[in-house]
């Protein structure tokens, strides 16, 4: 009885350590992405190159809170648009006409805005939740492998260094109305822009499909407003 007794202490204690050595990493992690320096943040513009096996296209990418998205795509001969405002979306390519925007499209948008904002900003008042896995060696890195657990259950499996505390991974895979979809987001050469750690280099993998991300400048507050978000015609 001891034995049991003894056991299901350590075991209670292992867990609320985890508990609260999880609550430390994301308090410090914060700290360290400038999440504070967020709340002053009504918009941004994230301009970059994207890569995938032989294609390449220049992008200009707008964000606006609470949830605006938009990108404009273009490379010789090719010019698409894409906006999503909450749950509608709109895709415009050139010489087609507009249509729904497709699930794909909608995982890539949301994904870029985390470049700037992260899986931990406003986590509590989106209901996220965080559970600590274990430590794992990562690119040569010691790293922790925490569990994002959002409002409606899904999970996102995130690495973060221990060195550091920069994100380094995201892997997640949620239920659209076209089904299950993949999505892992690699993280790299972080720098700061106005008190925020962003990274520069992204790798992105959505459906087996892998593009490289590279970031060559971010705006903050430049002034977007609602009409910047319409239907592309």
């Amino acid at each position: 009885m001891k034995v049991l007794i003894i056991a299901f202490a350590l075991l209670f204690t292992g867990y609320l350590l985890a508990v609260e050595d999880t609550s430390k990493i994301i308090e410090d992690m914060s700290k360290q992405k400038g999440i504070n320096n967020l709340q002053d943040v009504k918009d941004f513009k994230i301009s970059g190159q994207s890569f995938a096996d032989k294609t390449h296209f220049n992008f200009n990418y707008y964000f606006m809170k609470p949830n605006y998205h938009r990108i404009d795509i273009t490379s010789p001969g090719l010019s698409i648009i894409s906006v999503l405002q909450g749950d509608v979306g709109y895709v415009k390519q050139s010489f087609y006409p507009t249509v729904p925007i497709d699930d794909k499209t909608r995982v890539e948008l949301i994904n870029l805005s985390e470049i700037v904002l992260s899986p931990f900003y406003e986590h509590q008042k989106k209901g996220i939740k965080f559970k600590f896995d274990k430590i794992i060696q990562y690119g040569g890195r010691e790293s922790y492998q925490i569990s994002l657990i959002d409002s409606s259950g899904f999970y996102t499996d995130l690495l973060i260094d221990k060195s550091n505390l920069h994100l380094l991974k995201s892997e997640s895979n949620k239920e659209y109305t076209s089904g299950m979809i993949p999505s892992t987001l690699v993280f790299d050469k972080y720098t700061e822009l106005n008190g925020i750690k962003i990274p520069m280099d992204i790798e992105q993998t959505l459906l087996s499909q892998t593009r490289t991300i590279k970031i060559d400048s971010v705006m903050f507050n430049i002034g977007l407003q609602a009409f910047d978000f319409k239907k592309p015609k």
